[in-house]
This record gives C-alpha cells, sequence and structure tokens, in this order.
C-alpha cells in the first residue's frame, strides 16, 4: 500500500503505549491458560472467531465506507479489508486439528463480555471519529491480537500443519506492518488536535479492557455456554 509518513512521534502516543501496556501484558499472558486445556482453547477459538475475527472485516468496511477514497486510510482499509476476509478463513481451517466446523461457529452464543466487546467495536466503527475508531479497530484490537498470537503460538504450532497453521504464519511476528501502518495513520490524522488524540486514547484504553475481559472469560467458559 501506499506508505505514509510520520515526521515525529507524539507525546500522546507515546503515552498511550505505556497506559496499555499493563493490559496487553496480562492479554499475551493468557497463552499458558490456553495451553492447559483443549476444551478451553476450543472454546477461545469458538468465542473470538466468532466475536472478533469474522466480524474484524466488517469494522474495517464501516471505517473504509466513511474514508475519503484515494487517501492512505481509506487505501489501508480497503486493503486491509481484503486480507481479514482471507483471515476469517484460515482462522476455521486453525480450528480443525481441534475438531471444530465451520458450522460450530454458526451456533456459538457469545458471552456477555464478547458480546461487550464486538459490540463496542461494531458502534465505534460505524459512528466514531476515524481516528478514535482506527485507535480502537487496528491500534488495538489488530495489533493486540497479533501480539497475543505471537504468544500463544508456542502452545499449538506442533498440532498444526501448512494449510491449519497460516494463520499463525501472518500473525506470529505481531502483524508488524499492519500495526505500524495504523498507528502511522492514528499520529497523522490526530495531528494539532489534541481533544481527538484524547478521544483517540480514551477508546484504546476502553478497547483494550474490553478486550482483555472477553478473552479471558472466552478462556475460562466451558465450549458451547
Amino acid at each position: 500500500m501506499a506508505e505514509t509518513t510520520l515526521p515525529h512521534n507524539p507525546d500522546w502516543l507515546v503515552a498511550l503505549d505505556e497506559q496499555i501496556q499493563p493490559n496487553l501484558k496480562k492479554l499475551i499472558s493468557l497463552a499458558p491458560v490456553s495451553e492447559a486445556s483443549a476444551e478451553r482453547f476450543s472454546n477461545g477459538l469458538l468465542q473470538a472467531g466468532v466475536g472478533i475475527v469474522e466480524p474484524f472485516r466488517h469494522w474495517l468496511t464501516n471505517m473504509k465506507d466513511r474514508a475519503e477514497a484515494g487517501t492512505p486510510l481509506h487505501t489501508f482499509l480497503a486493503e486491509n479489508e481484503e486480507e481479514e476476509t482471507r483471515h476469517w478463513k484460515w482462522w476455521l481451517d486453525m480450528a480443525e486439528p481441534y475438531g471444530l466446523k465451520s458450522e460450530d461457529f454458526a451456533s456459538v452464543t457469545l458471552a456477555p463480555k464478547m458480546r461487550e466487546l464486538t459490540d463496542y467495536m461494531d458502534e465505534t466503527s460505524r459512528t466514531a471519529p476515524l481516528p478514535v475508531a482506527i485507535a480502537a479497530v487496528n491500534y488495538c484490537i489488530e495489533t493486540g491480537a497479533a501480539q497475543a498470537t505471537a504468544a500463544f503460538t508456542k502452545g499449538f504450532t506442533a498440532k498444526l500443519g501448512d494449510k491449519a497453521g497460516l494463520w499463525i504464519e501472518v500473525h506470529r511476528k505481531g502483524d508488524v506492518e499492519h500495526s505500524a501502518t495504523a498507528r502511522e495513520l492514528l499520529a497523522t490524522l490526530t495531528d494539532g488536535d489534541p481533544p481527538m488524540q484524547e478521544q483517540a486514547a480514551d477508546a484504546a484504553r476502553k478497547a483494550y479492557r474490553l478486550f482483555l475481559a472477553a478473552m479471558s472469560e472466552a478462556l475460562s467458559v466451558p465450549t458451547g455456554a
């Protein structure tokens, strides 16, 4: 995609990086929990798949449809939307070694905290100012999910072949390109606008709190709950 240039590392974003670290570390620390029980991990695949991975492309569409065509933001969202459609298929492939089929995802009832997260992301992607939506969807969810995936990799890679391992292969290094581009866009879109910077930071902090709560619950609820 077209490159964006970030002439500085704004203080508010540096501060936000520090503020979200505790929740990001807790999210990553859930990896050993998932490894302790195949049932817990299967439930995590179902809940995260239906609550985050499948709707993620729709959140991107919601944002793309509000972005000005031809801008770096629109280009980023359009290309990301196309990639996330493939990622959903790869998520289903990854679930197969754990005995999960596509119909299992179709019958999932989201746990309360996962429902709260997905509802917040849907509303934010549809109605919030675009920098706020970028902060919640891309800065938080896309970056957090990729880093968590990298942490989870060690626990289940041996069970996956080439096809089922595509999701891991793409995310195991933390999706560095998308994370960096989203961060650059967030800084550029809020440059010189402290109120918007604070709105974006608030959205990111809330998204991380909801993300951690949703995944913690997903990895502790019996499959099918």
